[in-house]
């Protein structure tokens, strides 16, 4: 079933999104949306949106509309996504992160799934919990602009072969 197929977001307050390979016309989409200030504040020196060696990213769209709300990266089993500020709170950070539990990860071959956020990050870490990650430690990275090391808290889930 694709996840666009049911009419109504999650009963948990997902909204339902369709993730896609990232492409060269996403470029413009991207740079704008990992330099604004509340989400260059976020991220680390490869924020989710910037290419790397083996990063794989993805671009989750609005199944309603079609429009982006989103993006994910994967780097092996380290997760990361980010959602334009004005969407914040409405649930694409839920719904992209359930699709990459259900459909992507299993996808790839993934046994686990890492994730990073800082502490201050309380959204983000609701996200993850209410989807099944644990609470992993803490860890160092550096974060934002200036390579600033902060502390940073570790998730980390178990993807399930029924997924």
């Amino acid at each position: 079933m694709s996840p666009c197929s049911a009419a109504d977001d999650a009963p948990d307050g997902a909204r339902r999104v369709l993730l896609r390979a990232a492409t060269q016309r996403d470029h413009g989409w991207l740079e704008a949306l990992i330099h604004e200030p509340e989400v260059a504040a976020l991220f680390n020196t490869a924020p989710p949106g910037a290419a790397g060696p083996g990063r794989r990213r993805f671009i989750a769209l609005d199944c309603g509309s079609g429009d982006p709300v989103g993006m994910v990266a994967l780097q092996g089993s380290c997760l990361s996504y980010c959602v334009p500020p004005p969407l914040w709170g409405r649930g694409y950070g839920s719904g992209m992160v359930r699709m990459v539990i259900a459909s992507l990860a299993p996808a790839l071959g993934l046994e686990w799934l890492d994730a990073c956020v800082l502490r201050h990050n309380a959204r983000s870490c609701r996200v993850l919990e209410n989807l099944g990650f644990q609470f992993a430690g803490l860890t160092t990275r550096e974060w934002g602009a200036l390579r600033v090391p902060m502390a940073a808290l570790r998730y980390r889930r178990r993807i399930d072969a029924a997924h």
